[in-house]
């Protein structure tokens, strides 16, 4: 039987400015309806304007501290929930790549920081470069949900040895999971054996009828929007 609770806000304060800002507490896990993720792990969710607005100024407008900040969000949503954690305790971190044009032009990959803070906070084992992107492609915040798998087919290879390997895919935000999807098939091809998507927040509108949550134990509780 899965348990759904609705976890109170909470205030954290923003290591850069020191302001009080609202953490929604609790995980989010739903089954992905793409065919090569399991399910994704987001704890916030962009409809929340506080939320965008962070996340908008951290990847593109070089707020990276707020990665830290992201990243310890991240992983304490999985630390609140044991089952969640001992289900994915032997997985290696690794992050969506971005393409060397795209990373000269912003300086930093703002899912790598994300994903080096989960893996530290997690105790997990953290790999780098396991993914390259080598075709630059449209922005997908650009494109419509039917064109985003388009824009990125292709786009992404394995570069390091993924054999038996379970992967936690970490990215900043997950809306149509185009782009995971595209890593995971990738990273699936190459012979890693599982994989989990964990996003920082997800954007659309999350309610339990039209997604199904990760189903742990039935003393579980997971926090909805």
């Amino acid at each position: 039987m899965l348990k759904q609770t609705r976890v109170n806000d909470s205030l954290r304060i923003c290591q850069s400015c020191g302001k009080k800002v609202l953490n929604h507490g609790g995980d989010t896990s739903f089954e992905s309806n793409k065919t090569h993720i399991g399910y994704v792990i987001a704890p916030l969710s962009y409809q929340d304007e506080k939320v965008a607005r962070s996340l908008r100024a951290y990847k593109f407008h070089s707020k990276r501290i707020y990665g830290k900040t992201f990243g310890e969000i991240m992983a304490d949503a999985v630390l609140k929930n044991e089952a969640l954690f001992r289900s994915i305790r032997s997985y290696i971190v690794c992050s969506v790549p971005l393409s060397k044009e795209r990373m000269l032009e912003r300086g930093f990959n703002q899912s790598d920081i994300l994903a080096k803070e989960v893996a530290v906070r997690l105790g997990f084992s953290y790999q780098k470069d396991v993914l390259t992107k080598v075709r630059h492609t449209e922005r997908q915040s650009h494109l419509h949900s039917e064109l985003r798998m388009k824009n990125i087919e292709g786009a992404y290879i394995v570069t390091k040895d993924v054999v038996g390997q379970k992967i936690l895919l970490v990215d900043d935000i997950y809306t149509t999971g185009s782009t995971l999807n595209e890593c995971a098939k990738m990273l699936f091809e190459a012979g890693a054996s599982d994989i989990v998507g964990f996003c920082c927040a997800i954007n659309r509108d999350f309610t339990v009828t039209e997604e199904k949550l990760w189903q742990g134990s039935e003393n579980d509780e997971f926090a909805i929007w």
